[in-house]
């Protein structure tokens, strides 16, 4: 009897440990989310977007944001195979290896054709100098990270932090 219990709870406890989510996936996506909604904050602030313009520019963003994930995700299945082949020893030849490279400028041609496209459809949207704001708004903002990035690191090394040895007394 007892040993039937034993097991019956390890079952229930094991199914349950098995069920449960992996706590680092959620973070990681916790962290794009709120990365995300920080860079949708601070572009519709730099641009100075009236409700109406929201609207309009967002979804037109998110549609241009799916087909660029689209087409990188077919760049990356285009060098998949390819690479398996190589990492486990095999002969590559030179027409596999071309198909591969053509394959792959047309997948930057279709990358420049679709920012084009995209571009050329803000001024539906945005003014003049919303345009260039926006065009200017990508690397502003990520140099503005790396250099929080560069301010957290000095600040931590100076009071003791992630770097350097742990001040134990």
């Amino acid at each position: 009897m007892r040993i039937t219990h034993f097991f019956m709870i390890n079952c229930i406890l094991g199914a349950t440990l098995i069920a449960q989510s992996d706590p680092w996936d959620d973070a990681k996506d916790e962290g794009r989310g709120r990365m995300e909604m920080y860079a949708i904050w601070k572009l519709t602030e730099t641009l100075n977007l009236t409700e109406k313009q929201a609207e309009v520019f967002f979804p037109k963003l998110n549609t241009h944001k799916d087909k660029m994930k689209g087409i990188q995700r077919d760049r990356k299945g285009n060098w998949k195979d390819i690479v398996d082949k190589a990492k486990k020893g095999g002969a590559i030849t030179d027409k596999e290896l071309q198909e591969v490279l053509n394959k792959d400028r047309s997948f930057d041609k279709k990358i420049i054709a679709e920012k084009e496209k995209f571009s050329n459809g803000l001024s539906d949207v945005l003014n003049n100098d919303q345009i260039v704001l926006y065009h200017v708004f990508g690397r502003e903002m990520l140099g503005e990270a790396k250099e929080r990035m560069r301010d957290q690191r000095k600040r931590g090394k100076n009071m003791g932090g992630f770097k350097g040895k742990r001040k134990r007394w």
